[in-house]
């Protein structure tokens, strides 16, 4: 007597795929979304560092990972909010509810891509897994750009980079969103080698993929620079001329702004 063993179905395969993946455990993760919490303000345009912008995705993402679904999402969004609390205070003129609601919005806005990430990236996994975060991270941002007109573009992440002007070159090429990818993608590559425990035999091709990217998109702004240099007049300034010592925040994000804005109108002159 023989006996059929049923097929599974593909409902079942999935929850199989579900019930088999388990965050990677990390006794670090609290130090992690610290130092993700400490990078945020300067990732935020009224204390721009740029290369905190790169930063604390890397560190947020690899709390979210080793987290349960909801105790993870859930403590990224609470901290998003405070962080968004404190950083625009009196730079946001908008008050009372009003003020708390934006700022409540502005952290779903960069909570909602870990959380796709989260849920998407451990079913494709591989090399793969890592295009998850940057695309939903650019899908999210150009649809609130899109849909919230109001706002428009004004809290981009890329107007972190306004001073790399070889990055900014890309907008000739993909506007705002090709650098947001570039500085996404990075988090996802990173975790995604900390998870094979940077072993290099393991995660080479990524690596190198991703470096390859990077400098490609440098070497051509670089290059974009030298042989098509922007035309305009220049003004010498006199030497005991002091620069003025205080700017408002408006007046440093509409800089900003004018600064990729500029760079964008030039690429399109020179396409």
């Amino acid at each position: 007597m023989t006996t059929t063993t049923p097929k599974p179905t593909s409902a079942s395969r999935r929850r199989t795929i579900i019930q088999a993946w388990t965050p990677p455990r990390d006794r670090l993760a609290y130090l992690w979304l610290a130092l993700a919490i400490v990078l945020l303000p300067f990732a935020i345009f009224r204390w721009t560092i740029p290369l905190a912008a790169w930063l604390y995705p890397v560190f947020l993402l690899r709390f979210v990972r080793t987290q349960p679904l909801l105790r993870g999402m859930l403590l990224v969004l609470l901290a998003t909010v405070l962080v968004g609390e404190f950083a625009l205070q009196g730079v946001i003129p908008i008050p009372g509810a009003l003020y708390h609601l934006l700022i409540f919005g502005m952290a779903v806005i960069i909570t909602l891509p870990y959380l796709i990430d989260r849920v998407l990236a451990p079913r494709l996994g591989g090399m793969l897994s890592t295009l998850v975060f940057p695309l939903a991270v650019t899908t999210v941002w150009y649809l609130n750009a899109l849909l919230n007109p109001l706002v428009g573009t004004w809290v981009n992440p890329a107007y972190t980079q306004y001073g790399n002007l070889p990055l900014l070159q890309l907008l000739s090429v993909t506007g705002l969103w090709g650098i947001i990818f570039v500085m996404s993608w990075l988090a996802s590559v990173v975790n995604w080698a900390w998870e094979h425990g940077f072993a290099w035999p393991r995660v080479r091709g990524g690596a190198v993929l991703y470096a390859s990217l990077l400098a490609l998109v440098l070497l051509f702004g670089g290059a974009r620079l030298a042989l098509f240099p922007a035309q305009g007049s220049t003004v010498r300034v006199r030497a005991g001329e002091q620069r003025r010592r205080s700017l408002s925040k408006q007046s440093e994000l509409s800089h900003a702004c004018e600064t990729i804005q500029a760079a964008h109108g030039r690429a399109l002159v020179n396409r």
